[in-house]
């Protein structure tokens, strides 16, 4: 960082590469505020940084930044932008939403399956809400690990058969 600031100027673009490689946790929650506060003496300026850390991503300014996803899809870069401000996200709710990793421990993911088994106990349920949630289910399935608990519970919800 230290490095950078004397090439700063107005109207630069700056690019950061995973900032968060050996840095502590609470090194990466300041590293967004430390950008702001060097960016706030420039006008004009971009930065682009490439991360994989939620402590960044969830400390985003959200009137002045924009998330961008990329994934290789059997070699084809897809990239998505998330609609909406990632500032102050939990670590669950960036891991599956903006990183598409679900754990056990994602609120998200065990509200969806939490709904799928109040659907699947309530026989007088409309089958299109059911099948919506196993939609929703089904697209984080293949990324769920064996050893997840959640998963069977997943399968039980794919795999029953409608009334």
């Amino acid at each position: 960082m230290l490095a950078l600031l004397p090439l700063l100027e107005d109207n630069c673009m700056v690019l950061i590469d995973e900032p968060e490689i050996s840095l502590h946790p609470i090194w990466q929650a300041k590293y967004i505020e430390l950008l702001n506060n060097i960016f706030k003496h420039f006008h004009g300026c971009h930065i682009i940084i490439a991360s994989h850390s939620h402590l960044l991503v969830t400390d985003l300014p959200p009137d002045r930044s924009t998330v961008i996803t990329l994934q290789n899809r059997k070699k084809n870069i897809i990239s998505e932008i998330i609609n909406e401000s990632t500032f102050g996200w939990s670590a669950e709710d960036v891991l599956l939403n903006v990183f598409g990793l679900p754990t056990s421990r994602n609120y998200y993911l065990s509200q969806v399956l939490s709904k799928g088994l109040e659907l699947l106990a309530d026989h007088s349920r409309p089958n299109s809400e059911l099948n919506a949630v196993r939609r929703q289910i089904e697209e984080y399935f293949p990324l769920m690990k064996d050893n997840d608990p959640l998963k069977s519970i997943a399968e039980i919800i794919i795999n029953t058969t409608l009334r």
